[in-house]
């Protein structure tokens, strides 16, 4: 097997070895310009020596013998080589590590991984790649196709005995799931094999996760959508992915998008339009009512229910009203600090306006006894410092409640899945329900000081009309509470702009409506006269 004769050339084919009766050929076609077409024959020198046959002496596969065919090549300078016909893996063993081996032996048949040790076999040589590198081919192309569910049917021989245990072994750690495997003799009982669909489940697409089948291979699985909040964006994962706090997965579940945002917006929720004009047409209501009483402020009518105190009233709920505003639309720092505490102290004015109008209609009832002590408190003087003070103490309550923990902006990701809720955060829950609870205490007050003097025989005592408006103002209020802390998001401040609207509403209806009817549609009752008459 000179070097001269096998020397390769860049433009020839495939060489092709061939082995008949005597000789075993080497053929290569000739492809370059000089040799057009010719092939060349070289004979390698091996001559075919007796069949050896050891079938019957096979002890471990005694029934799955072949014979094996020898071919030898003679040479003083490099000694004996011999050729090994035959694939099968103990025919390979046993003439490699015998005496043939001892002096060289080449294969062009055995493919058997085994064969590649040096130590075990150092004079053995193959002419093809072992069988690793096809197991390597085999599971690629599974892979690539996305079959983890196959059956194995190998050669009912000891090199099929061997390929299938090792076919086995590299499914099972790519994840390639074996239905069945057998082994059976070539070519035949093939057709008998029903062969298994290539996955066991189908895929699971993106937004969804496989979940294992209990007691089955892992390759069979059931697709489940991922949970709320997470996505998947590959196919056949094994887990979803959440998404990050302020992200919402798409319909489909294969993405993240931003959450939208949501507040009491004028432009996209018709709740906050109908406040607005709620608003809006209750201030302008109270306006009117002010100039009425501003234009008939000479009237006794309206000088004998203390105008100024009137005003002061007409003007704080005109306020409420418009407070309102600080409400709606999306929020900001500086909106959530004054929402609060400005609707607190508007409101602390006008109910203790409320309570320093009953305790002047009491005093006035015991002032007209003769020589009555009560006489030196009628007067601006008492019902100024009842308003003044009531209200300055809840002044000092909002400062406190600013400076401590005052109310911020909000965003709330975690009460309403799939969107972003823009709120005010309270800062202080404490302070909030002081400014509540003050407020509450004030109408209390007011109410009863109001409850026991409605009966007085005063000029137009106003002491039953406050005595309504005040139990409207608390049932109001005293429903607030448990509504306000039921809801979330802006709920929340619908709730709360309903109870200042309503208790507002209650207020400037039964004080004011009354005494505008009879000024502008009964004026003779707008008179001293009567007014002595309804006293006597």
């Amino acid at each position: 097997m000179g070097g001269s004769d096998l020397k390769s050339h860049p433009e020839r084919d495939t060489p092709i070895v061939k082995a008949d009766n005597k000789n075993l050929s080497f053929q290569r076609t000739d492809t370059t310009s000089q040799h057009n077409h010719v092939t060349v024959i070289l004979s390698l020198g091996f001559k075919r020596e007796d069949m050896i046959s050891w079938r019957a002496n096979c002890s471990v596969f005694p029934s799955r013998g072949e014979p094996v065919g020898l071919l030898k090549r003679h040479s003083p300078r490099s000694g004996t080589l011999w050729l090994l016909e035959g694939r099968l893996l103990m025919s390979a063993q046993r003439e490699a590590s015998g005496e043939y081996g001892r002096e060289g032996l080449i294969s062009y048949g055995a493919t058997d991984p085994v064969l590649s040790n040096k130590r075990l076999y150092p004079n053995f040589y193959q002419t093809l790649q072992n069988d690793q590198a096809q197991f390597d081919a085999i599971v690629k192309l599974l892979r690539y196709f996305g079959w983890n569910w196959v059956g194995i049917i190998a050669s009912d021989d000891d090199s099929g005995e061997t390929q299938r245990r090792e076919l086995e072994k590299m499914a099972a750690i790519h994840g390639i799931c074996i239905e069945f495997s057998l082994q059976l003799p070539p070519n035949k009982y093939y057709k008998r094999i029903e062969v298994p669909y290539s996955r066991c489940s189908k895929d699971c697409l993106s937004g969804y996760r496989r979940v294992l089948q209990r007691g089955k291979h892992t390759c069979c699985f059931d697709c489940v959508p991922c949970s709320e909040g997470e996505i998947s964006n590959k196919i056949d994962k094994d887990s979803c992915q959440k998404c990050a706090d302020d992200q919402w997965p798409n319909e489909k579940k294969d993405k993240c998008v931003k959450k939208p945002t949501e507040f009491l917006s004028y432009d996209r929720d018709p709740v906050a339009l109908v406040l607005c004009i709620i608003s809006v047409t209750s201030s302008v209501i109270t306006c009117i009512i002010l100039g009425i009483f501003i234009l008939y402020q000479d009237t006794p009518i309206v000088k004998a229910n203390n105008r100024n105190l009137s005003f002061v009233l007409l003007v704080s709920l005109m306020l409420s009203f418009l407070c309102v505003f600080l409400f709606l639309g999306r929020p900001v720092d500086i909106t959530c600090k004054l929402r609060q505490t400005a609707f607190g102290v508007i409101f602390s004015v006008a109910v203790s306006s409320l309570l320093a109008k009953t305790l002047m209609v009491c005093i006035a009832f015991k002032a007209t006894k003769p020589g009555s002590k009560w006489r030196k408190y009628i007067g601006v003087k008492i019902p100024n410092f009842v308003v003044f003070i009531c209200s300055f103490i809840q002044v000092v309550i909002c400062i406190c409640w600013l400076s401590i923990s005052p109310p911020y902006q909000e965003m709330n990701i975690h009460s309403y899945p799939g969107k972003i809720i823009i709120q005010c955060n309270e800062g202080s829950v404490v302070a909030f329900y002081t400014v509540l609870g003050y407020m509450g205490f004030l109408a209390a007050v007011s109410f009863i000081v109001a409850f026991l003097a409605r009966k007085l025989p005063d000029s137009f005592n106003e002491a039953k009309y406050i005595t309504f408006s005040m139990l409207i103002f608390c049932n109001v209020w005293i429903s607030f509470i448990p509504a306000y802390m039921s809801v979330m998001g802006k709920n929340t401040v619908i709730v709360e702009i309903f109870a200042i609207l309503t208790s507002s509403f209650g207020i400037l209806g039964c004080l004011f409506f009354p005494k505008c009817c009879i000024i502008l549609l009964r004026p003779d009752m707008n008179s001293k006269k009567h007014l002595l008459r309804l006293e006597c």
